[in-house]
Protein backbone atom coordinates (compact mmCIF):
# COMPACT_ATOMS: atom_id res chain seq x y z
CA UNK A 1 0.00 0.00 0.00
CA UNK A 2 1.11 3.53 -0.53
CA UNK A 3 -0.38 4.88 2.43
CA UNK A 4 1.78 4.98 5.80
CA UNK A 5 -0.42 5.72 9.16
CA UNK A 6 -0.18 5.12 12.45
CA UNK A 7 -1.75 1.67 12.81
CA UNK A 8 -4.41 3.31 15.26
CA UNK A 9 -6.30 -0.01 15.32
CA UNK A 10 -3.22 -1.82 17.08
CA UNK A 11 -3.14 1.40 19.32
CA UNK A 12 -6.45 0.78 20.65
CA UNK A 13 -5.50 -3.50 21.06
CA UNK A 14 -1.72 -1.67 23.01
CA UNK A 15 -4.22 0.74 25.30
CA UNK A 16 -6.76 -1.22 26.18
CA UNK A 17 -5.26 -4.88 26.85
CA UNK A 18 -3.02 -2.55 29.13
CA UNK A 19 -5.48 -1.10 30.78
CA UNK A 20 -6.69 -4.61 31.69
CA UNK A 21 -3.28 -6.01 31.81
CA UNK A 22 -0.98 -3.49 33.04
CA UNK A 23 2.22 -5.95 33.59
CA UNK A 24 2.06 -7.06 30.24
CA UNK A 25 5.19 -6.31 27.73
CA UNK A 26 3.32 -5.06 24.38
CA UNK A 27 5.28 -3.80 21.63
CA UNK A 28 3.98 -2.39 17.74
CA UNK A 29 5.97 -3.24 14.99
CA UNK A 30 5.07 -1.60 11.44
CA UNK A 31 6.69 -3.74 9.24
CA UNK A 32 5.43 -0.98 6.30
CA UNK A 33 7.09 1.96 7.84
CA UNK A 34 10.29 0.26 8.67
CA UNK A 35 10.36 -1.63 5.48
CA UNK A 36 11.37 -4.46 6.97
CA UNK A 37 12.17 -7.38 5.27
CA UNK A 38 10.89 -11.55 5.99
CA UNK A 39 14.51 -12.17 7.34
CA UNK A 40 15.05 -9.19 9.30
CA UNK A 41 11.49 -9.74 10.74
CA UNK A 42 11.89 -13.07 11.66
CA UNK A 43 15.46 -11.81 13.98
CA UNK A 44 12.79 -9.45 15.35
CA UNK A 45 11.02 -12.04 16.33
CA UNK A 46 13.91 -14.34 17.91
CA UNK A 47 15.21 -11.52 19.91
CA UNK A 48 12.23 -10.52 21.29
CA UNK A 49 10.70 -13.64 21.99
CA UNK A 50 6.96 -13.04 22.30
CA UNK A 51 4.65 -15.44 23.64
CA UNK A 52 2.01 -14.02 20.95
CA UNK A 53 2.46 -12.68 17.92
CA UNK A 54 -0.33 -10.78 16.44
CA UNK A 55 -1.09 -9.68 12.91
CA UNK A 56 -3.45 -7.41 11.27
CA UNK A 57 -4.25 -7.25 7.56
CA UNK A 58 -6.64 -5.68 5.06
CA UNK A 59 -7.09 -8.44 2.23
CA UNK A 60 -4.57 -6.03 -0.37
CA UNK A 61 -1.96 -7.37 2.36
CA UNK A 62 -2.98 -10.73 3.43
CA UNK A 63 -0.32 -12.51 1.30
CA UNK A 64 2.40 -10.42 2.67
CA UNK A 65 1.13 -11.30 6.43
CA UNK A 66 0.64 -14.92 5.98
CA UNK A 67 4.77 -14.72 4.71
CA UNK A 68 5.66 -13.08 7.49
CA UNK A 69 3.37 -15.26 9.70
CA UNK A 70 4.95 -18.67 8.81
CA UNK A 71 8.60 -16.83 9.37
CA UNK A 72 7.28 -15.98 12.46
CA UNK A 73 6.08 -19.66 13.32
CA UNK A 74 9.43 -20.98 12.20
CA UNK A 75 11.40 -18.63 14.78
CA UNK A 76 9.40 -19.43 17.96
CA UNK A 77 7.21 -22.95 17.27
CA UNK A 78 5.63 -22.71 20.42
CA UNK A 79 4.17 -18.93 19.94
CA UNK A 80 0.18 -18.62 19.41
CA UNK A 81 0.11 -16.95 15.60
CA UNK A 82 -3.02 -14.65 15.61
CA UNK A 83 -4.76 -12.70 13.10
CA UNK A 84 -7.11 -10.00 13.35
CA UNK A 85 -8.53 -7.07 11.36
CA UNK A 86 -10.68 -6.68 8.26
CA UNK A 87 -9.55 -9.79 6.46
CA UNK A 88 -9.52 -11.86 9.61
CA UNK A 89 -13.13 -10.82 10.43
CA UNK A 90 -14.28 -11.46 6.98
CA UNK A 91 -13.00 -14.96 6.07
CA UNK A 92 -11.73 -16.65 9.88
CA UNK A 93 -12.42 -20.31 8.43
CA UNK A 94 -9.87 -19.58 5.46
CA UNK A 95 -7.45 -17.99 7.46
CA UNK A 96 -7.25 -20.78 10.31
CA UNK A 97 -6.64 -23.31 7.34
CA UNK A 98 -2.79 -22.90 7.28
CA UNK A 99 -1.22 -24.63 9.56
CA UNK A 100 0.66 -21.93 11.26
CA UNK A 101 -1.80 -19.81 11.92
CA UNK A 102 -3.54 -20.51 15.71
CA UNK A 103 -6.26 -18.17 16.25
CA UNK A 104 -8.30 -15.57 14.67
CA UNK A 105 -10.21 -12.40 15.93
CA UNK A 106 -13.23 -11.69 14.22
CA UNK A 107 -14.66 -8.18 14.42
CA UNK A 108 -13.73 -5.34 16.58
CA UNK A 109 -11.11 -7.11 18.82
CA UNK A 110 -9.97 -4.34 22.27
CA UNK A 111 -12.30 -6.78 24.81
CA UNK A 112 -12.04 -9.61 23.35
CA UNK A 113 -7.74 -9.55 22.84
CA UNK A 114 -7.51 -8.21 26.29
CA UNK A 115 -9.48 -10.88 27.53
CA UNK A 116 -7.38 -13.89 25.75
CA UNK A 117 -4.13 -11.96 27.16
CA UNK A 118 -5.50 -12.52 30.68
CA UNK A 119 -6.47 -16.03 30.32
CA UNK A 120 -4.02 -16.47 27.73
CA UNK A 121 -2.48 -19.41 30.57
CA UNK A 122 -5.63 -20.94 30.42
CA UNK A 123 -8.21 -23.00 29.18
CA UNK A 124 -10.48 -20.15 29.89
CA UNK A 125 -9.31 -18.45 26.62
CA UNK A 126 -11.47 -21.06 24.34
CA UNK A 127 -14.00 -18.48 25.79
CA UNK A 128 -12.45 -15.36 24.45
CA UNK A 129 -15.60 -13.36 22.40
CA UNK A 130 -14.52 -12.85 19.18
CA UNK A 131 -12.07 -15.88 18.90
CA UNK A 132 -11.60 -18.24 16.13
CA UNK A 133 -9.93 -21.60 16.86
CA UNK A 134 -9.50 -25.37 15.62
CA UNK A 135 -11.28 -28.13 17.63
CA UNK A 136 -9.91 -31.50 16.45
CA UNK A 137 -11.55 -31.24 12.90
CA UNK A 138 -13.72 -28.61 13.53
CA UNK A 139 -13.40 -24.51 13.41
CA UNK A 140 -14.73 -22.74 16.28
CA UNK A 141 -15.83 -18.90 16.07
CA UNK A 142 -17.08 -17.44 19.22
CA UNK A 143 -19.42 -14.37 19.32
CA UNK A 144 -17.72 -10.77 19.47
CA UNK A 145 -18.28 -8.56 21.75
CA UNK A 146 -18.68 -5.10 20.34
CA UNK A 147 -17.77 -2.37 22.98
CA UNK A 148 -21.00 -0.09 23.13
CA UNK A 149 -19.96 2.98 25.14
CA UNK A 150 -16.64 4.25 22.70
CA UNK A 151 -15.34 6.37 25.80
CA UNK A 152 -14.10 3.33 28.06
CA UNK A 153 -11.76 3.04 25.36
CA UNK A 154 -8.37 4.51 25.97
CA UNK A 155 -6.61 6.97 23.56
CA UNK A 156 -4.48 4.93 20.90
CA UNK A 157 -1.08 4.46 22.08
CA UNK A 158 0.88 6.50 20.29
CA UNK A 159 4.19 6.09 21.99
CA UNK A 160 4.18 2.33 20.84
CA UNK A 161 3.27 3.42 17.43
CA UNK A 162 5.78 5.47 17.48
CA UNK A 163 3.72 8.23 16.53
CA UNK A 164 6.42 10.80 15.20
CA UNK A 165 7.88 9.15 13.10
CA UNK A 166 4.82 9.18 10.62
CA UNK A 167 5.60 10.90 7.19
CA UNK A 168 3.53 13.29 5.55
CA UNK A 169 1.10 11.76 3.33
CA UNK A 170 0.19 13.35 -0.10
CA UNK A 171 -3.45 13.84 1.08
CA UNK A 172 -2.54 15.94 4.41
CA UNK A 173 -2.51 19.46 3.77
CA UNK A 174 -0.51 20.98 7.45
CA UNK A 175 1.64 18.96 9.66
CA UNK A 176 2.34 16.81 11.64
CA UNK A 177 -1.60 14.99 11.19
CA UNK A 178 -2.81 12.70 13.67
CA UNK A 179 -5.21 9.75 12.12
CA UNK A 180 -8.67 9.60 14.13
CA UNK A 181 -11.54 7.61 14.99
CA UNK A 182 -14.63 9.45 16.70
CA UNK A 183 -16.98 6.55 15.72
CA UNK A 184 -17.54 2.95 14.80
CA UNK A 185 -20.42 1.20 12.60
CA UNK A 186 -22.45 1.60 9.24
CA UNK A 187 -26.61 1.44 9.13
CA UNK A 188 -26.14 1.72 5.28
CA UNK A 189 -25.63 -1.08 2.83
CA UNK A 190 -23.68 -0.61 -0.07
CA UNK A 191 -22.69 -4.05 -1.95
CA UNK A 192 -18.83 -3.32 -2.52
CA UNK A 193 -18.18 -1.99 1.05
CA UNK A 194 -17.76 -5.13 3.97
CA UNK A 195 -16.94 -2.45 6.60
CA UNK A 196 -20.17 -4.06 8.80
CA UNK A 197 -17.76 -7.05 9.19
CA UNK A 198 -15.45 -5.18 11.95
CA UNK A 199 -17.45 -3.26 13.48
CA UNK A 200 -20.93 -3.76 12.39
CA UNK A 201 -24.00 -2.23 11.80
CA UNK A 202 -25.02 -0.49 14.39
CA UNK A 203 -23.34 2.61 14.55
CA UNK A 204 -21.78 3.94 17.90
CA UNK A 205 -20.09 7.14 18.63
CA UNK A 206 -17.45 8.64 21.31
CA UNK A 207 -18.47 11.72 23.10
CA UNK A 208 -17.39 15.20 21.95
CA UNK A 209 -15.67 16.07 25.29
CA UNK A 210 -13.87 12.94 24.89
CA UNK A 211 -12.88 13.90 21.16
CA UNK A 212 -11.63 17.21 22.62
CA UNK A 213 -9.37 15.69 25.26
CA UNK A 214 -7.60 12.95 22.74
CA UNK A 215 -6.90 16.60 20.75
CA UNK A 216 -5.84 18.33 23.46
CA UNK A 217 -3.45 15.20 24.37
CA UNK A 218 -1.92 15.45 20.67
CA UNK A 219 -1.50 18.74 20.56
CA UNK A 220 0.81 18.81 23.43
CA UNK A 221 2.27 16.04 23.16
CA UNK A 222 3.04 16.02 19.25
CA UNK A 223 2.26 19.61 18.07
CA UNK A 224 -0.08 18.43 15.89
CA UNK A 225 -1.95 20.93 13.37
CA UNK A 226 -4.74 18.32 11.59
CA UNK A 227 -6.91 16.06 12.66
CA UNK A 228 -7.96 13.10 9.75
CA UNK A 229 -11.60 11.15 10.88
CA UNK A 230 -11.43 8.40 9.42
CA UNK A 231 -14.64 6.86 10.50
CA UNK A 232 -17.11 5.40 8.06
CA UNK A 233 -20.03 7.97 8.94
CA UNK A 234 -18.64 10.74 10.61
CA UNK A 235 -21.69 13.32 10.00
CA UNK A 236 -24.18 11.13 10.73
CA UNK A 237 -25.40 12.60 13.95
CA UNK A 238 -25.56 16.25 12.83
CA UNK A 239 -25.76 17.66 16.55
CA UNK A 240 -22.81 15.47 17.76
CA UNK A 241 -20.75 17.14 14.78
CA UNK A 242 -22.33 20.81 15.48
CA UNK A 243 -21.37 20.49 19.23
CA UNK A 244 -17.81 19.38 18.16
CA UNK A 245 -17.23 22.35 15.95
CA UNK A 246 -18.80 24.92 18.36
CA UNK A 247 -15.77 23.47 21.00
CA UNK A 248 -13.22 23.61 18.55
CA UNK A 249 -14.22 27.23 17.63
CA UNK A 250 -14.15 28.26 21.06
CA UNK A 251 -10.74 26.34 21.79
CA UNK A 252 -9.14 28.84 19.79
CA UNK A 253 -6.65 25.83 18.32
CA UNK A 254 -6.80 26.86 15.12
CA UNK A 255 -6.29 22.81 14.79
CA UNK A 256 -7.47 22.15 10.79
CA UNK A 257 -9.25 19.07 9.93
CA UNK A 258 -11.27 16.69 7.73
CA UNK A 259 -12.43 13.11 6.82
CA UNK A 260 -10.53 11.54 4.54
CA UNK A 261 -12.84 8.45 4.14
CA UNK A 262 -15.68 11.15 2.74
CA UNK A 263 -18.98 11.34 4.72
CA UNK A 264 -22.38 10.77 3.34
CA UNK A 265 -24.30 13.08 1.26
CA UNK A 266 -27.38 12.16 2.95
CA UNK A 267 -26.17 13.48 6.11
CA UNK A 268 -24.69 16.72 5.05
CA UNK A 269 -26.77 20.17 4.47
CA UNK A 270 -25.88 23.77 3.68
CA UNK A 271 -26.11 24.69 7.64
CA UNK A 272 -23.51 21.51 8.47
CA UNK A 273 -21.00 21.76 5.84
CA UNK A 274 -20.76 26.07 6.66
CA UNK A 275 -20.42 25.32 10.59
CA UNK A 276 -17.99 23.02 9.83
CA UNK A 277 -15.96 25.13 7.59
CA UNK A 278 -15.95 27.78 10.49
CA UNK A 279 -14.36 25.16 13.09
CA UNK A 280 -11.33 24.52 10.49
CA UNK A 281 -12.19 21.84 8.22
CA UNK A 282 -10.89 22.51 4.71
CA UNK A 283 -12.07 19.91 2.34
CA UNK A 284 -14.96 17.36 1.98
CA UNK A 285 -15.28 13.91 -0.38
CA UNK A 286 -18.33 12.60 -1.21
CA UNK A 287 -18.97 8.87 -2.39
CA UNK A 288 -20.08 8.82 -5.82
CA UNK A 289 -19.25 5.41 -6.98
CA UNK A 290 -20.69 5.55 -10.80
CA UNK A 291 -22.22 8.67 -12.92
CA UNK A 292 -25.18 5.60 -14.07
CA UNK A 293 -27.89 5.84 -12.03
CA UNK A 294 -28.58 1.81 -12.86
CA UNK A 295 -25.50 1.05 -11.31
CA UNK A 296 -25.63 3.30 -7.98
CA UNK A 297 -29.08 1.59 -8.08
CA UNK A 298 -27.10 -1.82 -8.14
CA UNK A 299 -24.75 -0.71 -5.41
CA UNK A 300 -27.65 0.74 -3.57
CA UNK A 301 -26.12 3.45 -2.96
CA UNK A 302 -29.05 5.44 -2.35
CA UNK A 303 -28.41 9.17 -3.36
CA UNK A 304 -29.56 12.27 -5.33
CA UNK A 305 -26.65 13.52 -7.79
CA UNK A 306 -28.71 16.89 -7.93
CA UNK A 307 -28.03 17.11 -4.14
CA UNK A 308 -24.82 16.07 -4.31
CA UNK A 309 -23.95 18.80 -7.02
CA UNK A 310 -25.84 21.67 -5.11
CA UNK A 311 -23.42 20.52 -1.67
CA UNK A 312 -20.22 20.48 -3.58
CA UNK A 313 -20.91 24.00 -5.35
CA UNK A 314 -21.95 25.16 -2.10
CA UNK A 315 -19.09 23.40 -0.57
CA UNK A 316 -16.32 25.07 -3.02
CA UNK A 317 -17.67 28.77 -2.33
CA UNK A 318 -17.32 28.83 0.59
CA UNK A 319 -13.56 27.59 0.51
CA UNK A 320 -14.00 23.70 0.89
CA UNK A 321 -11.45 21.53 -1.09
CA UNK A 322 -13.57 18.89 -2.58
CA UNK A 323 -13.05 15.67 -3.98
CA UNK A 324 -15.27 12.58 -5.55
CA UNK A 325 -14.51 8.87 -5.06
CA UNK A 326 -15.76 6.57 -7.84
CA UNK A 327 -15.19 3.17 -9.13
CA UNK A 328 -14.31 1.80 -12.49
CA UNK A 329 -15.21 -1.44 -13.39
CA UNK A 330 -18.18 -2.44 -11.13
CA UNK A 331 -19.31 -6.13 -11.99
CA UNK A 332 -22.68 -4.90 -13.86
CA UNK A 333 -21.39 -2.01 -15.64
CA UNK A 334 -20.93 -1.48 -19.39
CA UNK A 335 -18.36 0.72 -21.17
CA UNK A 336 -21.19 3.46 -21.23
CA UNK A 337 -21.49 3.06 -17.67
CA UNK A 338 -17.74 4.13 -17.22
CA UNK A 339 -17.63 6.87 -19.41
CA UNK A 340 -20.89 7.91 -17.61
CA UNK A 341 -18.66 8.23 -14.31
CA UNK A 342 -16.30 10.34 -15.96
CA UNK A 343 -18.57 12.48 -17.38
CA UNK A 344 -20.25 13.44 -14.30
CA UNK A 345 -16.52 13.52 -12.22
CA UNK A 346 -16.17 16.44 -14.39
CA UNK A 347 -19.67 18.12 -14.96
CA UNK A 348 -19.76 18.36 -10.97
CA UNK A 349 -17.14 20.64 -9.98
CA UNK A 350 -15.25 18.15 -7.27
CA UNK A 351 -11.58 19.49 -7.00
CA UNK A 352 -9.98 16.33 -6.85
CA UNK A 353 -11.52 12.86 -7.69
CA UNK A 354 -10.06 9.26 -6.74
CA UNK A 355 -10.85 6.62 -9.72
CA UNK A 356 -10.80 3.12 -7.91
CA UNK A 357 -10.81 -0.10 -10.12
CA UNK A 358 -13.31 -2.13 -8.70
CA UNK A 359 -12.15 -5.39 -6.12
CA UNK A 360 -14.31 -7.96 -4.78
CA UNK A 361 -13.31 -6.91 -0.95
CA UNK A 362 -13.85 -10.08 0.95
CA UNK A 363 -17.23 -10.11 2.77
CA UNK A 364 -18.69 -7.81 0.74
CA UNK A 365 -22.18 -8.53 -0.47
CA UNK A 366 -21.04 -8.29 -4.40
CA UNK A 367 -18.50 -10.75 -3.67
CA UNK A 368 -20.72 -13.28 -2.24
CA UNK A 369 -22.77 -12.85 -5.33
CA UNK A 370 -19.89 -13.03 -7.65
CA UNK A 371 -19.17 -16.30 -5.79
CA UNK A 372 -22.55 -17.60 -6.20
CA UNK A 373 -22.26 -16.88 -9.71
CA UNK A 374 -18.76 -18.43 -10.36
CA UNK A 375 -16.98 -15.58 -11.33
CA UNK A 376 -14.62 -16.08 -8.63
CA UNK A 377 -13.64 -19.19 -7.03
CA UNK A 378 -14.23 -19.01 -3.10
CA UNK A 379 -10.87 -21.21 -2.96
CA UNK A 380 -8.76 -18.84 -4.45
CA UNK A 381 -10.25 -15.47 -2.16
CA UNK A 382 -6.88 -15.25 -0.64
CA UNK A 383 -4.93 -14.74 -4.17
CA UNK A 384 -6.97 -11.66 -5.19
CA UNK A 385 -4.75 -8.58 -4.98
CA UNK A 386 -7.17 -6.03 -3.63
CA UNK A 387 -4.81 -3.05 -5.66
CA UNK A 388 -7.63 -0.81 -6.93
CA UNK A 389 -4.67 0.31 -9.65
CA UNK A 390 -5.16 -3.35 -11.06
CA UNK A 391 -8.28 -4.96 -12.29
CA UNK A 392 -9.27 -8.17 -10.66
CA UNK A 393 -11.97 -8.80 -12.68
CA UNK A 394 -13.91 -8.87 -16.38
CA UNK A 395 -17.65 -6.89 -15.90
CA UNK A 396 -20.57 -8.59 -17.21
CA UNK A 397 -19.94 -6.77 -20.27
CA UNK A 398 -16.51 -5.83 -20.50
CA UNK A 399 -14.49 -8.90 -20.98
CA UNK A 400 -11.27 -7.87 -21.08
CA UNK A 401 -9.62 -6.06 -18.06
CA UNK A 402 -6.85 -4.69 -19.82
CA UNK A 403 -9.79 -2.51 -21.34
CA UNK A 404 -10.91 -1.79 -17.59
CA UNK A 405 -7.49 -0.32 -16.54
CA UNK A 406 -7.33 1.73 -19.85
CA UNK A 407 -11.21 3.19 -19.07
CA UNK A 408 -9.42 4.34 -15.14
CA UNK A 409 -6.32 5.71 -17.25
CA UNK A 410 -8.62 7.50 -19.30
CA UNK A 411 -10.51 9.19 -16.35
CA UNK A 412 -7.67 10.54 -14.39
CA UNK A 413 -5.97 11.79 -17.20
CA UNK A 414 -9.85 13.55 -18.31
CA UNK A 415 -9.94 14.82 -15.05
CA UNK A 416 -6.84 16.32 -13.65
CA UNK A 417 -5.10 17.40 -17.08
CA UNK A 418 -7.27 20.67 -17.12
CA UNK A 419 -5.23 23.44 -16.12
CA UNK A 420 -7.32 24.62 -13.13
CA UNK A 421 -7.60 21.31 -11.71
CA UNK A 422 -4.12 20.73 -11.99
CA UNK A 423 -2.34 23.86 -11.08
CA UNK A 424 -4.61 23.81 -8.23
CA UNK A 425 -3.33 20.78 -7.16
CA UNK A 426 0.81 21.34 -7.73
CA UNK A 427 -0.01 24.76 -6.03
CA UNK A 428 -1.58 23.77 -2.71
CA UNK A 429 0.62 23.38 0.58
CA UNK A 430 2.68 20.25 -0.44
CA UNK A 431 6.46 19.52 0.68
CA UNK A 432 9.01 17.54 -1.55
CA UNK A 433 8.01 14.13 -0.21
CA UNK A 434 4.32 14.62 -0.51
CA UNK A 435 5.19 15.04 -4.48
CA UNK A 436 7.38 12.74 -4.49
CA UNK A 437 4.70 10.53 -2.99
CA UNK A 438 1.88 11.87 -5.62
CA UNK A 439 4.12 11.13 -8.62
CA UNK A 440 4.54 7.60 -7.13
CA UNK A 441 0.84 7.29 -6.99
CA UNK A 442 -0.07 8.86 -10.77
CA UNK A 443 2.95 6.23 -11.83
CA UNK A 444 1.16 3.47 -10.65
CA UNK A 445 -2.41 4.19 -11.47
CA UNK A 446 -1.93 5.85 -14.62
CA UNK A 447 1.01 3.59 -16.03
CA UNK A 448 0.52 0.72 -14.28
CA UNK A 449 3.98 0.61 -12.56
Amino acid sequence: MHVVLPPIGLGYLASYSQKESPDIDLRILDCHRERISQDRFGEYIREYRPDIIGFTAFSMEIKSALDFANTAKKAIKNAAIVFGGPHASSVPRSLLSNPFIDYVFVGEAEYGFSYFVRHFYSQDRFKTPGLGYRYGRDIVINEPKLIVDLDEIPFPDYKKMQFEKYPKMYFMKYFPAAPMMSSRGCPYNCTFCAGHKVSGRRWRSRSVGNIMREIEYLKKEYGIREIDFWDDNFTLDKKRVEEFCRLLDLSGDKIKWWCPNGVHINTVDKDLLAVMRQSGCYAVAFGVESGSERIRDDMRKGISIGKLEEMVRFSNRIGLRTQGFFIIGYPEEGEEDILKTIRISKSIPFLRASFCLFQPIIGSEICVRLINEKVIDEKHLESISCDYSKASIPTRFINNVSKIKRLQREAIIEFYLRPKILLRLLFENMSFSQIKELLSVAKKYVLGR
